[in-house]
């Protein structure tokens, strides 16, 4: 009998250092790709999904917003260099591919992912700093702006640069004295990004452009929009990796309309196309066979290029 309760006491003191059977808890839910919204439970959650349990207790006040926060000095204090290494990666990779929808009306995210998606680590430092597209291109010196975001990597400051001084307009140059120089239409589902980063790349560049984004609105909206279009010089149609302008989709839909009002008025036709698209598809269903527009491939290495290839086009 001495044996076996001194037997039973030794199973039990083993027990208690046995690892759980599973890393991961027993959940079928999952957060949010808007991180910034994450609670500390959240937060938890993810770190055992990425093999992190072990730091629960160090991150039992981390929510969301301060996990967007941290940087590698905040981690070193906490980790060894192999777990560093390790937790850097997945955090950089969380931030990358975040959702800032929500706090990011001008697009700096869209903005800082068309230079090199690295660039996205710092979305939320200049989100949290009140940092919007507009203040973040208004100088092709963005020192100051860098220094308050954290940005430290000589690589990541001369891609930001580089691309700022790129995109500065130059003094000289003239701007066509019309009312709207480009009306861009899209599909919101599944053409906006791509319709949001030329945008912005042309009125970096000085164009004044309307952005179809009241397609499910009232009359009187579509109406404006179709003012608009009869305003602009230029009409430039985002054709996304679905074709909404194939054979297949209903004509009568308020992107047809602008199409339509686009050709009765010759406006120029430029028709930009997602590097996505599947061309064994139907083409444009709705362009004459004798209209003559301009095909741009979007490529993402070379969008510079891709933009003035379209500005070109609107002097002709």
């Amino acid at each position: 009998m001495i044996f076996e309760s001194h037997h039973l006491q030794t199973v039990i003191q083993l027990s208690q250092f046995q690892k759980p059977s599973s890393s991961h808890p027993s959940t079928s839910y999952q957060p949010s790709r808007q991180v910034h919204l994450w609670t500390c439970s959240d937060v938890h959650l993810w770190l055992n999904t990425i093999g992190f349990y072990g730091f629960l207790e160090k991150f039992k006040l981390i929510d969301g917003d301060l996990l967007l926060q941290m940087t590698p000095e905040d981690i070193e204090k906490d980790m060894k260099n192999i777990h560093q290494k390790r937790f850097l990666r997945e955090l950089n990779s969380l931030k990358i591919s975040a959702d800032y929808s929500s706090l990011d009306p001008s697009h700096v995210h869209v903005f800082l992912k068309s230079i090199d998606p690295q660039l996205c680590l710092y979305t939320y430092s200049m989100l949290k700093n009140g940092i919007t597209l507009d203040i973040l291109t208004a100088s092709p010196n963005a020192d100051d702006l860098m220094d308050t975001c954290g940005i430290k990597s000589k690589v990541h400051r001369l891609q930001l640069t580089t691309t700022l001084k790129k995109l500065w307009p130059e003094p000289h140059k003239v701007i066509p004295k019309i009312r709207l120089d480009f009306f861009i239409s899209y599909r919101q589902d599944t053409g906006a990004e791509l319709a949001s980063l030329i945008k912005m790349h042309l009125e970096l560049r000085g164009y004044r452009v309307r952005m179809d984004i009241d397609k499910n609105g009232e009359q009187d909206i579509s109406e404006s929009l179709l003012r608009d279009v009869q305003a602009a010089k230029n009409f430039l149609l985002v054709i996304s990796p679905d074709n909404p302008y194939s054979k297949d989709i209903p004509c009568h839909t308020q992107l047809h309309k602008e199409l339509r009002t686009a050709i009765q008025n010759e406006k120029n036709i430029v028709a930009v196309y997602h590097k996505d698209y599947d061309e064994t598809r139907d083409t444009i269903c709705l362009l004459p066979y004798d209209k003559q527009y301009l095909r741009v491939n979007w490529v993402h290495d070379y969008q510079d290029a891709c933009v003035q290839r379209i500005v070109k086009y609107m002097y002709k």
